[in-house]
């Protein structure tokens, strides 16, 4: 079963990498859709998690989350898959970047920071572009449970001045990583 997920995973890193951005997010809108009004993939456990968190009081209308959740989930993995698209020359067309100078300040003053993202828009991407503009950055990730995938997932993470910490290691490794001052 491992194989098959790896050849599948692989593949669909093979296809979105050749393809532009613009198209990229154009599947991505029709695999939401899909997704979202179709196959309905998961619906019950993201009502079940969000009345766990916020019981019957949901910030929106439960239509209006739950197309957002279902939006970022599709669009943060077609972008994943395109991560090799996050080329330093094209930073400005793919990023907004605002009040840099604060996070320049910080750096400059040779300590480690922590930058918190959380599943809010493409963590991936903010430490490939963190990495591009010569910050060694580190995620924090879950290790995938087939091991195939994991190395393909972190091969692709590793590229440009990134780092993974696994969350079995997280505090020991993130405060090395302070230290280090990345």
């Amino acid at each position: 079963m491992h194989k098959i997920e790896y050849i599948i995973v692989k593949a669909l890193f093979s296809i979105f990498q050749n393809i532009s951005l613009k198209s990229g997010k154009r599947i991505a809108l029709i695999i939401y859709y899909l997704t979202y009004k179709v196959f309905r993939y998961r619906r019950n456990v993201i009502i079940s998690n969000l009345r766990m968190v916020y019981g019957d009081d949901l910030p929106k209308p439960l239509n209006e989350l739950l197309k957002g959740i279902y939006k970022n989930f599709i669009f943060l993995w077609m972008e994943f898959l395109q991560n090799n698209k996050v080329v330093k020359e094209d930073l400005p067309e793919i990023f907004t970047i605002h009040n840099y100078d604060i996070f320049e300040k910080s750096f400059n003053k040779g300590k480690g920071i922590i930058l918190i993202s959380g599943h809010m828009g493409n963590f991936e991407w903010l430490g490939q572009m963190h990495g591009q503009l010569g910050h060694k950055t580190n995620g924090i990730a879950k290790k995938q449970r087939n091991p195939l995938v994991n190395q393909l997932v972190e091969k692709n993470r590793l590229r440009k001045n990134m780092g993974v910490i696994y969350t079995r290691n997280a505090m020991t490794e993130g405060i090395e990583v302070l230290k280090n001052k990345n």
